[in-house]
């Protein structure tokens, strides 16, 4: 997965936020490449920030508010990270990001969220986990179907919990 990483690092350029990864080696991958502008990070453990490339460490809950519409060029996220709190982490990348969101170890039913924007995806199986590359260039915000959305994933896991327990 590092390696593959590495090389979707390599290719980036403009705006990134990558979330979910705290690797040194990732870091090093950043701050060589000249054609990304600003690389905001969260869950990185970074002491120094070295030439500027690593900014500001940003709260999961709060994207829509620090970063504006379609304001990020790519979004790198490590699923495991994002997992608690995925049904606001999907309306606000479809929201700030322009180009593409590379999305390592997610699951067929997360994918499905993102589909109702109407983007491409495209999957890739790797050792140990799947890469999703979800192509934004054409997706579509509403504030009524984001809401609607947001209730309706609320609704289907409080009714997944009600049948686990009823079943135990």
């Amino acid at each position: 997965m590092n390696r593959k990483l590495k090389n979707i690092i390599a290719k980036l350029e403009g705006r990134v936020l990558i979330i979910g990864f705290d690797d040194v080696d990732l870091t090093d991958c950043i701050n060589n490449n000249t054609n990304i502008i600003d690389c905001d990070s969260l869950n990185l453990n970074n002491k120094a920030k070295e030439n500027g490339k690593l900014g500001k460490t940003v709260n999961i809950k709060k994207l829509r508010k620090i970063y504006k519409k379609k304001k990020l060029d790519y979004i790198i996220v490590n699923m495991e990270a994002v997992e608690k709190y995925s049904k606001y982490f999907i309306k606000d990348s479809i929201y700030i990001c322009k180009q593409k969101i590379y999305v390592f170890g997610a699951n067929k039913d997360f994918i499905k969220s993102y589909k109702r924007y109407d983007v491409e995806v495209a999957s890739k199986k790797l050792k140990d986990s799947n890469l999703f590359e979800i192509n934004a260039i054409k997706s579509k915000n509403n504030i009524i179907l984001d809401n609607f959305y947001f209730i309706y994933d609320i609704v289907t896991e409080l009714l997944d919990k009600i049948g686990d327990v009823l079943t135990s």
